[in-house]
């Protein structure tokens, strides 16, 4: 585990924000040109690496050190995806408890991380024009979500893992099920831009 102390000064922000970054092998280099403008953005943040071939153990552990490190935010960033500084800035601003954004997975044809539940409670991608503001979800992809960490420190642990008794679903599916469970509610940021990078940005 390698954290990297962000010296202080900048833009002065209040907030004290932990990066985490998961991955199981390397870092892309878009995405590392994504957490470079971050933190000029957002000087006085640090930033967290966790790598391992367990991503849900990464993602737990980087979690547990968002809360023994006090800080205020844990936002996830995967070592595959690239995007604007400005998304974080707008993630903080809608001012949620968990609240991330829409990408599609890495396959074709491409679907989204994005979850509905339908009226059985199957999971379901939603599609079509998205709103215009921040809207409740069923669950997101964790690699652009932001938490509260005192939204964290109400969700039972373990906070994330591979499937659950009814059903095998990826960790951060369970994590925003867990959340839903704590009484928090999963928000997605629409029209922003989030790449997640393959063979070609998906």
């Amino acid at each position: 585990m390698l954290i990297f102390p962000i010296p202080q000064g900048g833009l002065g922000y209040m907030r004290k924000i932990l990066l985490g970054v998961i991955c199981a092998d390397y870092i892309r280099a878009k995405t590392v040109a994504t957490i470079a403008s971050i933190l000029k953005l957002y000087p006085t943040a640090d930033l967290l690496i966790k790598q391992g071939c367990y991503l849900h153990k990464n993602r737990e552990e980087v979690a547990l050190q968002s809360i023994t490190g006090e800080y205020d935010y844990l936002f996830f960033i995967d070592a595959d995806m690239c995007f604007s500084a400005e998304v974080l800035k707008r993630l903080l601003e809608a001012d949620k408890e968990i609240i991330g954004c829409n990408y599609n997975q890495r396959h074709l044809p491409p679907v989204s991380t994005m979850k509905l539940e339908d009226e059985n409670g199957n999971l379901i991608s939603r599609s079509g024009v998205m709103p215009k503001e921040p809207f409740r979800v069923h669950a997101l992809g964790a690699g652009c979500l932001l938490i509260k960490t005192s939204a964290l420190k109400k969700i039972p642990r373990p906070w994330f893992w591979y499937g659950d008794i009814i059903e095998q679903v990826g960790e951060d599916i369970f994590f925003c099920r867990q959340s839903k469970k704590a009484g928090i509610d999963i928000w997605c940021l629409p029209e922003v831009s989030i790449g997640h990078i393959g063979s070609y940005i998906y």
